[in-house]
């Protein structure tokens, strides 16, 4: 072999090995910045919960969590039955279903971002649709109007919790302890042909309806019904344990 190919395979070699020296070193000192997660908790109640977050700064990340249930028969349905005290709002035979997203902001208190203890301010928007099933008497019998629609609520709180690293690319991020406060409004509706007697006992049925935090106002008339509510909404956020992938 002649000294200019060899020259020119030496070379060649040279530059491959600087190559993947560079990209290993580059592969080495890039940092993983992203974690896609998912709510374990969340599977038990129906709930798909999942959260993207990402390192912003040496100590500070941000996040977006979006949560998904089915409309469907409502989870533990036996314990809230138990809580609401109103024995004509038939709870288990209500139907509920909902969407939330939750951008939420975190300063970690350890040496740099997505990992150990932190606490984070966030701001939840969320979407409910339900139907509830309410009973009055008519006469001898006992009726159901079913109330239909919508109720949204806009949230800010906080959150305290903890990041741990399972391995190089796994995490788990507990949710310690964390709740949200701020307001809610809904719409509801219910459609039946109702006689005079029935309106009057339907009436008298809301007017006894005992919900403290929430200003209702209700129409009804032959065809059926309308219930408007405003009120403060609350949420609790704790104890949950979220599986994530870094990268």
């Amino acid at each position: 072999m002649s000294n200019n190919k060899l020259f020119f395979f030496a070379l060649f070699g040279l530059l491959v090995s600087t190559q993947i020296f560079a990209q290993e070193k580059e592969n080495k000192s890039k940092e993983l910045n992203n974690i896609v997660k998912i709510n374990l908790g969340s599977i038990a109640v129906k709930n798909i919960a999942l959260q993207y977050e990402r390192a912003v700064g040496k100590k500070i990340s941000v996040a977006m969590g979006v949560r998904f249930q089915p409309y469907g028969t409502i989870p533990f349905k036996s314990v809230i039955e138990d809580q609401v005290d109103e024995p004509d709002v038939k709870v288990g035979d209500m139907k509920l279903g909902n969407i939330a997203i939750s951008p939420e902001f975190r300063y970690y208190f350890g040496k740099k971002a997505l990992r150990g203890f932190y606490v984070a301010p966030y701001v939840r928007y969320a979407n409910f649709k339900t139907q509830t099933p309410i009973n009055y008497t008519s006469g001898t019998d006992t009726k159901t109007a079913f109330f239909k629609g919508n109720i949204s609520s806009i949230s800010g709180g906080i959150l305290f919790g903890s990041q741990f690293k399972l391995s190089k690319n796994f995490v788990l991020d507990w949710w310690i302890l964390g709740g949200h406060f701020g307001s809610s409004n809904g719409n509801l509706k219910f459609t039946a042909a109702l006689s005079p007697s029935d309106q009057a006992d339907l009436k008298s049925t809301l007017d006894d309806l005992d919900l403290p935090l929430f200003k209702i106002k209700y129409e009804i008339n032959d065809k059926g019904g309308t219930i408007s509510s405003k009120g403060a909404w609350a949420g609790f956020r704790g104890f949950g344990l979220n599986l994530g992938y870094r990268f």
